[in-house]
């Protein structure tokens, strides 16, 4: 099939950390943020907010959080928020009970909204020249995120999304073979070549072997162990934090992996 522009965007997606000194228009945050608005949103309730940061301060105290030092350079930086507080005032002032807006269904419904919204700004900034970088890095420290940023009761800062005019030209990462990610009806199903995994092992090293900037040794499976093996200290609170912004701590069992 023939590609477009967006597709092409779409398929070469880098992550950009380097910004030019170059100011986006409010025009161009404006429409950033209106076509955030109309992403699909579960049962219409637009279960999420977004903050733009423009306080240096504010912005340092992100950096540090999220052992990101290059937002303290240049572009803009926008916080996610999963947000029930609205649907919280709503349900309080007619009288009725609150006691099942903290629970696990409905924080999973409120990040899904924030994690479309956060994808479709991208979209729309990668379609407009624009370089982007997701951080899930600003749950280093939730708490503190949420004293930062005057979070009330049912709100929970999910991701951070930094834009601006690129000033770096990383080299695509890889990714896996669709049939390690793609499958039909059931799981694994087709099964997979036994040799995918390896195969991808080889690529993935030879990318961070072979590309520009920070060449190291390293292969997926070694992603993968490093992650399973090692959590940031304060990420080990992230349900208690849930917990003091009103969600339940019954979403331990939610998430309890099937294995």
């Amino acid at each position: 099939m023939d590609l477009n522009d967006t597709l092409r965007h779409q398929l070469h997606h880098r992550s950009i950390r380097q910004f030019k000194p170059q100011h986006l228009s409010s025009a161009t945050i404006r429409t950033l943020l209106d076509v955030a608005q109309h992403t699909a949103s579960s049962m219409y309730l637009q279960l999420f907010s977004v903050i733009h940061i423009i306080n240096p301060e504010i912005r340092a105290q992100i950096a540090k959080i999220s052992t990101q030092t290059y937002l303290n350079g240049n572009g803009e930086l926008f916080i996610f928020i999963a947000d029930l507080n609205r649907v919280a005032k709503l349900t309080a002032a007619a009288g009725q009970s609150l006691d099942r807006l903290g629970r696990m269904d409905k924080f999973l419904q409120a990040s899904a909204d924030a994690t479309l919204a956060l994808q479709n700004m991208v979209v729309a900034s990668e379609s407009l020249g624009l370089g982007t970088v997701t951080l899930g890095s600003i749950q280093n420290d939730a708490q503190a995120m949420i004293e930062l940023l005057h979070l009330p009761k049912y709100t929970f800062p999910l991701l951070g999304l930094a834009i601006g005019f690129p000033d770096d030209d990383p080299d695509e990462k890889p990714r896996m073979p669709q049939q390690l990610v793609a499958f039909t009806d059931h799981y694994d199903e087709p099964v997979p070549s036994p040799t995918a995994m390896t195969d991808f092992d080889r690529t993935v090293s030879h990318y961070y072997a072979t590309r520009r900037g920070d060449p190291r040794e390293e292969s997926y499976t070694d992603l993968a162990i490093g992650a399973a093996s090692t959590t940031p200290a304060k990420r080990g609170d992230l349900f208690k934090v849930l917990n003091t912004k009103a969600f339940s701590r019954k979403a331990e069992v939610s998430l309890t992996p099937n294995l």
